[in-house]
Order: structure tokens, then sequence, then C-alpha cells
């Protein structure tokens, strides 16, 4: 619809006349299908809140904001006079002029057949939680502890029934992997859905300290049967601890273990170390798993901590010391049978091996203080006093004579500080501290003729015999 000559008056004659702000409107647009009029005001402006500017400059033809028909005729002001703002009013500007945001790339004459799609218009604000860079600050990284472990191997002190045999696997490789089919062929009852161990033959273990025997199993993994068809059970690769292979041995699934709170031990519990003879040289380190050859029958349970003590130099074999002061390593039990337990390797200096000797703590008191492994035989960085040498003494007292040669030693060593102290500073006078001089005319001034000080090496000579308790030295022990 052209619009007659007369209504373009206004523009010239006023700010407002007939109730419609003055903005010029030297060009028209058209509307067509699928417009709108914040998608005609970011087109042309790049802002779509100009379109109330736009629908107040046509209220005489446009109603309703949300209802533009195809075939209507706007029209739009001229940008080279002013800028548009929200009130409606025309601001003159001499500004340059804002440049458009760069146009997109035109769609095909068949996309503009088609409406303005609800998703187009849609504008998602970005989230105060997600930075510039597009990370989450809300996303946090923590610490996952767990409380329980699985055991490599399995002890008893009988051999464990056999409840079949891995017969056979879908894959073409001698060791089968994790999440294979394998089939099974049973010696004894399977039940579907059931979870059992994977093995192979036991090795035998003799303890080097009662000679009890026992049968160590190595569990390779886990496997669960899913199914059976003509008496072949099937079966997948739950878990994988070692390599798998066909000929292994099914026996009932090993729990896994868990971590206790530390307890004290009824009694000093006695127990050496048991692994298999393939592994007896080996060297065992810390957070590793190991078996003890002591039980509930001995008094042992889960949680119990034993220690591991040096009495002999490991390279020669001379006695050290009898006593036990020179911790080596300490261990936890986590499961305790009848006649053997499953420790692990809490701290150790060096290792442990087949056949070392532990002893169970019965008071825990020094070891939550030193949280494990004690440290005070390492080089704390200073000297060692008197104190610290008496722990290392294991005897209940001195005798007379060490008593008196030790209250000598204290003596001569006070009369030694002395002398150093009157060598260092003769007279006895002290040199006064920052700040605390005596000004000039000062009584407490010290007189220009001060007395000569003594010769310091008279006065020890002479004293140090007098402060010598010539009676004790003169008397002969006590028997």
């Amino acid at each position: 619809m052209r619009i007659p000559r007369i209504f373009r008056l206004p523009a010239l004659l006023g700010p407002m006349v007939f109730g419609v702000p003055a903005l010029e409107a030297h060009a028209a647009y058209e509307i067509r299908r699928g417009d709108t009029l914040s998608g005609i005001a970011l087109s042309r402006y790049g802002s779509r809140e100009k379109w109330k500017e736009l629908y107040e400059l046509n209220r005489d033809q446009i109603r309703n904001p949300n209802s533009i028909y195809p075939g209507q005729t706007l029209r739009l002001p001229d940008t080279g006079s002013g800028e548009l703002v929200a009130s409606g009013e025309l601001v003159a500007s001499n500004a340059p002029p804002v440049p458009l945001p760069r146009k997109k790339k035109p769609r095909s004459q068949e996309w503009r057949l088609l409406p303005v799609q609800v998703w187009e218009q849609v504008q998602v604000p970005p989230s105060p939680h997600i930075d510039s860079s597009g990370f989450d600050r809300r996303s946090t990284i923590g610490s996952r502890a767990s409380n329980r472990t699985v055991s490599p191997m399995a002890i008893s002190p009988e051999r464990v029934a056999i409840i079949g045999t891995v017969e056979a696997s879908r894959s073409n490789f001698r060791q089968i992997t994790l999440g294979e089919q394998v089939f099974l062929r049973p010696e004894e009852a399977i039940q579907t859905g059931t979870v059992y161990s994977i093995t192979t033959d036991p090795e035998r273990v003799i303890s080097s300290r009662d000679g009890r025997e026992g049968f160590l199993y190595k569990i390779s993994g886990k496997v669960k049967v899913i199914g059976v068809r003509d008496g072949l059970f099937i079966g997948t690769v739950t878990a994988l601890y070692h390599p798998i292979e066909r000929g292994n041995l099914l026996i009932p699934e090993v729990e896994a273990l868990t971590f206790r709170d530390p307890i004290p031990a009824p009694s000093a519990i006695e127990a050496s170390i048991l692994v298999p003879e393939s592994a007896s040289n080996d060297l065992i380190g810390q957070q590793r798993l190991v078996f003890l050859d002591a039980g509930t029958e001995d008094g042992a349970n889960a949680g119990m901590i034993f220690r591991q003590y040096l009495h002999n130099d490991p390279h020669t074999g001379d006695e050290i010391s009898s006593k036990d002061f020179l911790i080596e390593s300490e261990l936890q039990i986590l499961s305790a049978q009848e006649r053997f337990s499953i420790a692990i390797v809490l701290r150790s200096r060096s290792g442990v091996r087949a056949g070392d000797t532990v002893v169970g703590l019965t008071d825990l008191r020094d070891f939550d203080r030193n949280q494990g492994l004690q440290t005070v035989i390492q080089d704390r960085s200073g000297t060692a006093n008197m104190d610290e040498l008496d722990r290392f003494d294991s005897t209940d007292g001195m005798g007379e004579q060490e008593s008196r040669d030790l209250r000598q030693l204290e003596t001569w060593s006070e009369d030694s500080q002395d002398v150093e102290m009157e060598i260092l500073n003769p007279g006895g006078n002290q040199t006064p501290k920052i700040g605390e001089e005596a000004a000039p005319n000062d009584a407490t001034e010290a007189p220009a003729t001060a007395p000569a000080p003594e010769t310091p090496k008279e006065q020890p000579e002479e004293e140090a015999p007098a402060t010598t308790p010539a009676s004790e030295e003169e008397t002969p022990p006590e028997e």
C-alpha cells in the first residue's frame, strides 16, 4: 500500500504530528511470508529490540505486533539522520554509523519458501557457571579411596574341591582375555548365574616356624556362568588378574578383602611369612599381600598389627641386638582363617621375604603416634642428647659406679661452661644491648680507672679440684 504525500508532512512540520514519532521514513519494506518485526529489526538495525520503534512508527496499520501479514508495507526510519531509542524519539547524533553485523550466507531459494523456524529465533543465554573457555566451574575433582581389595592368591589347609575346568574359548588366542566367552566342563554341580574363581594347580607351603602345611592357589580371574547347552556351560570372564589359559580350574569364588581399623593383639603372637617355593627368594614390598602361619586358633584376627624387627646385619648375619627396637616392617591382617591369615605390608624399609618372623602388637599407642613405621633410628638433623640415647638402653637401670661416673661428667661439663664464659667475657662485664647504652654523664657509667680483671686461667685451676667429690672417688663401689 502506497502512502500519500500528505502523510509525509509531519516529518517536516514538527516533532509530533497525529501522535506519531518524528521518524523519517525514506525507505519502505514489504512484509514477506515468515517475517517478524524482531527479525526485520535485526536484519536492518542489528538489534531485535528495535521492533518496538518499528511498531510505533507503523501503529496505524499494525494493531498487534505479533500479527503481521505478507503484502503489508512498513515505514522504515532513515538511520543516517539519527538513531532509534527505546522511547521512539529521534535523537540527533554526530557519531559515525554503527556497522551492521556481517551478513550470513544467503539461503537457497527453496529455504526462503519455508517459514522461519522457532529454533532460529531462540537465543540461549550463557550459564553463569560456564567460563569463557567453556569449563563448568561446578565441576570438581575429588579423590576416591576403596576399602576393599582382591587377593591374587588364596590359601587353604586342605585341597579345595575343583568344580570344573575351562574347556575352550571362542577366541583364536592361546590366552583368554577379559570379556571373552568360555566353555566350561563341569566336574561338580555348576549353577547358572554364579561367579567362580579361575586358578591353576596349587603349590604346597610349609611353615618354617612350626611346620604347619597349606596349599596356595593363584587366582587368575573370575567367570560368570550365563547358560548351558548339552551339558556344556557357557561363561563370561568378568575379572582378569593373570593370563587365563585353557585347562585352568574352577573353584568357589574368593571373596574380596576389607580393610579394618587397627586393633591390639591379645598377646605377642609370633608368625612367619609364607610364600610359595617359586617365589621364596623374591622381595615383597609395601602394599603387597602375604600369608602368615597364624590364625584364629592362635589368637590372630583381622585388624591386628604385626611388626618385623631387625636383629642381625642383613649382609654379614652378625647380631646387632637381641632387643626389639629396630623396626623393619609393619603388616596388618585383613582376613584370618583357622590356621592362616592374609596380611598387607603397610610399610617396609627393605621388604620382607619368606620365613621372616613378625610379632603382634599388644599396645597400639606407639603405632598411632608414629603413624606406622618408627623413625627414631633416622637422622633428625641434630645431635642426639642423653635422653634420646637412653631410649636405646634396654637395661632396667644403671649400676652405682655408672651413676657416680655420670654425675662426675655432668659436674665437669658445668665447670667447663663457666670457664668458657669467663674467658669470653673477663670480669663479668656484659655488653649493653642496643638502645640501653648509658649517657656520657650518667652516674651508672663505669669509672675511667676500672680495676684490672683477674687472670681467668688461675681461678679454674684452683677451684676445679674443690668441686670434685674426693670422698666419693675414694669410696669403693658397693657390691
